[in-house]
């Protein structure tokens, strides 16, 4: 079965589990508190779940990870080191976040994405396929523009590319140009490409004497 790709206003079904063991594991022990927990989700060594957070399908949270507020953390998602995600964050597919990351209210993880280092991301932020964030510098957003008042997020892949995750569009800088190109006419698409261009900008290596 393929990972979820979720839609912002979506919530997963959940089915409630009140136990000091989950899946034949006992449980961290300050984890041991009602928890919305289903699937094979595996919660290991100090990893402390609390608040009205969930945790299912194949997901694994381990170490010194915390995952509270009204956060979901599914699919076959890794939460490690002692990365946080709270508020009512989403982290699905096969996403990894670790070391001392921080992924806070509003934001989308998804696909393959991996987050670490001291990274800290929130607001209406969609992070998918090959992102690899390591720092606040490594993702853009833009909200508010178009008549539908849309979001977009730009962010650096595993290759050092840029991405952008905008409506119904997933891909690179180029896709995202043409994309708009095919969608839009007038004003709308003269600020999407200006964002466009200035996004490249905005991510292209520092050279010497900038």
């Amino acid at each position: 079965m393929p990972d979820r790709t979720w839609d912002r206003d979506e919530s997963l079904s959940r089915s409630k589990v009140r136990k000091d063991t989950y899946g034949g594991n006992l449980l961290p022990k300050r984890s041991r508190q009602c928890l919305w927990i289903h699937g094979n989700a595996e919660i290991k060594n100090e990893a402390w779940i609390h608040g009205n957070a969930e945790i299912g399908g194949n997901a694994k949270v381990k170490d010194e990870a915390e995952v509270y507020g009204d956060a979901e953390v599914c699919d076959n998602a890794e939460i490690r080191d002692n990365a946080k995600i709270l508020g009512d964050a989403r982290i699905g597919g096969k996403a990894q976040i670790y070391g001392k990351a921080k992924v806070m209210r509003g934001v989308v993880v998804q696909a393959n994405a991996e987050i670490l280092g001291d990274a800290q991301i929130q607001g209406v932020v969609n992070i998918s396929q090959d992102a690899r964030i390591c720092s606040d510098e490594d993702y853009a957003a833009v909200q508010g523009f178009r008549t539908k008042f849309r979001f977009a997020t730009f962010y650096r892949t595993k290759d050092e590319k840029v991405m952008v995750y905008c409506g119904d569009f997933n891909g690179n800088l180029e896709g995202f140009r043409e994309w708009t190109k095919k969608t839009f006419d007038g004003k709308n698409q003269k600020e999407y490409l200006t964002i466009a261009d200035f996004m490249e900008q905005h991510f292209a290596p520092e050279k010497e004497g900038d």
